[in-house]
């Protein structure tokens, strides 16, 4: 998946040596099409993932932001209380 080609399945293909309607019929050339849809699949599994993440994050922090202004605002005037810190645990 990186940028070095260390998979000795697949042969390189010069431009010189054949010419592209040749290259597509081999199996070479299938398998090296599967290969990089795998990749993409992979890939996109990765980001969704990463994302995901990202969007939990914000909301928690948005939560957080809003039960403190709330205890500011309302509860803290009335009570010495410490705040409530809504915090998720990062084992998901």
């Amino acid at each position: 998946m990186g940028a070095s080609n260390s998979c000795n399945c697949v042969n390189v293909f010069d431009d010189d040596s054949l010419h592209r309607s040749e290259i597509k019929g081999t199996n070479e050339y299938l398998l090296m099409k599967k290969i990089i849809k795998i990749q993409a699949v992979i890939k996109a599994f990765l980001f969704k993932r990463r994302y995901q993440k990202l969007k939990i994050k914000i909301y928690n922090d948005r939560v957080n932001s809003l039960l403190n202004q709330f205890f500011k605002d309302q509860i803290g005037k009335f009570q010495k209380v410490e705040p409530f810190d809504f915090r998720v645990c990062d084992d998901n």
